[in-house]
């Protein structure tokens, strides 16, 4: 059948905003801008841009700074605190008062307790029912007008 279900209307607290993770840390040196795994940190000052990679969804990872050399990261969401080449405890090297800036779009996955999943990736939209009913795609520049199609 299409359209909305017989387990609609939801219950109030039934559906969740999964929220994607930093699409850039500000700090004051630096600002570090994320593309999927990849990263570049550009400077607010003279120096020369830095690469690197994400190895881990708790933004951990290496950068590669062409005017030094490579050093490791762990960022602390919740302290806005980035530790160089190690944990906290075992480096002086640390960057506070590094601000994770969100994406534009508030979530890229919206969960509806056991019924569903929207997953939002670019301008595409997906419906993952769990109760076996065919995914639904939509593509749409305008997340919201996007979402009623889906259902």
């Amino acid at each position: 059948s299409s359209g909305i279900n017989a387990e609609w209307p939801l219950r109030p607290g039934s559906a969740k905003c999964v929220t994607s993770s930093c699409s850039q840390i500000e700090n004051p040196s630096a600002t570090i801008y994320f593309e999927g795994s990849d990263l570049t940190l550009q400077w607010k000052n003279s120096r020369p841009d830095a690469s690197g990679r994400v190895t881990s969804k708790v933004l951990t990872g290496s950068v590669d700074f062409p005017d030094d050399r490579e050093y490791t990261f762990i960022y602390y969401k919740d302290e806005e605190t980035i530790y160089w080449d190690g944990d906290k405890g075992e480096t002086s090297n640390i960057w506070k008062y590094s601000k994770c800036l969100m994406a534009t779009r508030k979530c890229n996955q919206i969960t509806v307790s056991d019924i569903a999943t929207i997953s939002v990736d670019g301008s595409d939209l997906t419906l993952r029912w769990n109760n076996g009913r065919p995914d639904k795609k939509e593509k749409s520049t305008d997340c919201d007008s996007a979402l009623i199609p889906l259902l």
